[in-house]
């Protein structure tokens, strides 16, 4: 099995106070801050070993626990192995009583004395061996077949008594009447003739008797000898189981003696984490009064520096009232003469105002003046305009209309007329022109394009 981890004695107090004592004593000057979290994130050394001891405990728990069952099987396979040998004895007495029978005690003695110490243990193996069916059911055929043949013996035995006494009774009946039948010497010849027959027979008889008897102790023997045989596998197997329970029982014994140190070890252990205990508790009412001095020093610092600092507050607050009286007069004088320049400003401002209403007032009517030039502007322009085109209309009229050819018009001349007759000029000048080509005179070239706008501005014009 695992064995336990042996535990720690009284020095591991000391080494864990120790490593404690140098891990909480490491001076952290840079960061105070750090090292009280730091020193605060620590265990005590106590609380480890308290841990260490529960696992301890624990783990004897479970190996006690496995010890318990391991005893249960063992008192179950002791239990087995005596039912197996009262069986073994059992079979030794009936092996006995079977050779008393045939006259061969010195075997049952000789075997009777080899004693085999009653077991004490057993082992899980015997369940393996002794409950195999086929082997019990040939040792009950074996015991079987030697009661079988043991009453066999004596019933025949007895057959051969009784059919003795018959054919004597009978013999001595026949004798009895050739006698009286056939005289004195007839009887003496006949009666020594039957005795003749009478020795043969038993001759006989005692030679069948001999060859069954020799039939019955060969099969005996064999019998016996794996009876033998069988005993002596058995007594190698028992040999062997009990040298397997001694060496159980040895390691019973051990586990024994460890289970009692191991109690005996957290026994101590109890008694250690019982001192360290009271060590503890009085460790923490020390701690507790040391903290309730250390408070209440730090609450007559704390309550002295608050005094020192009210006092230099309350001086530091004069300082600046007076400063700040000072400050207000200066600022009441600066708001006096803001004041005064303020209402200067609004004077001028007033005076501003009015000076900017007035110009509005000119700009307006400048604007209505503008408006009123500019309307004038475009009349004038509008009749200059219509006077233009009415001298334009006339120019093209009297250009038009005073060709040879054309008709004079007692009614006024419509503006469609003037189009016609312009595109009949037109027409008759471009003939003009291409007949000129024709001929092959050289002519400038006919410009239509003018011809075109003055026509379209004509157009416009006539439209409007």
């Amino acid at each position: 099995g695992r064995l336990l981890p042996f535990s720690k004695s009284a020095c591991e107090f000391n080494h864990l106070r120790k490593r404690s004592e140098s891990q909480t004593i490491s001076p952290v000057a840079s960061s105070p801050v750090l090292a009280q979290s730091h020193l605060r994130k620590q265990l005590p050394w106590y609380i480890s070993v308290i841990h260490e001891k529960d696992h301890c405990l624990l783990t004897l728990g479970e190996e006690v626990q496995r010890l318990s069952v391991m005893e249960a099987l063992l008192q179950k396979r002791d239990e087995e192995v005596l039912a197996l040998w009262e069986e073994r004895e059992a079979l030794k007495k009936q092996l006995k009583c079977v050779l008393q029978s045939k006259g061969q005690e010195t075997w049952v003695c000789q075997s009777g004395k080899e004693t085999v110490a009653r077991p004490s243990g057993g082992l899980s193996i015997l369940k393996s061996i002794f409950r195999d069916e086929e082997e019990l059911q040939h040792w009950r055929q074996l015991q079987e077949e030697c009661a079988a043949l043991s009453r066999g013996e004596d019933t025949e035995e007895q057959e051969a008594a009784d059919a003795e006494a018959e054919k004597a009774e009978e013999e001595a009946a026949q004798g009895e009447g050739k006698r009286a039948a056939g005289g004195k010497g007839a009887a003496a010849k006949e009666g020594g003739g039957e005795q003749e027959q009478l020795e043969e027979e038993e001759e006989n008889e005692e030679e069948d008797r001999d060859q069954r008897r020799r039939s019955s102790r060969s099969l005996e023997e064999t019998f016996e000898q794996e009876l033998i045989a069988q005993l002596e596998e058995y007594e190698q197997v028992i040999q062997e189981f009990q040298a397997e329970l001694e060496v159980t029982r040895t390691r019973y014994l051990l586990a024994t003696g460890a289970i009692t140190s191991l109690q005996r070890q957290l026994d101590f252990q109890e008694s250690q984490l019982q001192t360290l205990n009271m060590e503890n508790d009085t460790l923490q009412k020390e701690l507790r009064e040391r903290k309730d001095q250390l408070q209440a020093m730090s609450n007559k610092f704390s309550n002295i520096r608050e005094d020192k600092k009210h006092e230099e507050m309350m001086g530091i607050i004069e300082k600046d009232n007076v400063l700040l009286r000072q400050q207000v007069w200066e600022l009441q004088s600066k708001l006096a003469k803001q004041e005064h320049t303020i209402a200067e400003f609004d004077a001028k401002v007033s005076q501003l105002q009015a000076q900017v209403s007035q110009n509005q007032n000119h700009l307006q009517r400048r604007k209505w003046l503008q408006e009123e030039m500019l309307s004038k502007n475009e009349m004038i322009q509008q009749a200059e305009q219509q006077a233009r085109l009415e001298r334009l209309r006339n120019k093209i009229i009297q250009a038009t209309f005073s060709t040879s050819g054309v008709k004079s018009f007692a009614t006024e001349i419509s503006d469609n007329d003037i189009l016609e007759a312009l595109q009949r000029i037109v027409s008759e000048r471009a003939d003009y022109y291409s007949q000129l080509k024709q001929k092959g005179i050289r002519v400038p070239p006919l410009q239509q394009s003018e011809a075109l706008s003055s026509l379209n501005k004509s157009k416009k014009i006539t439209s409007k």
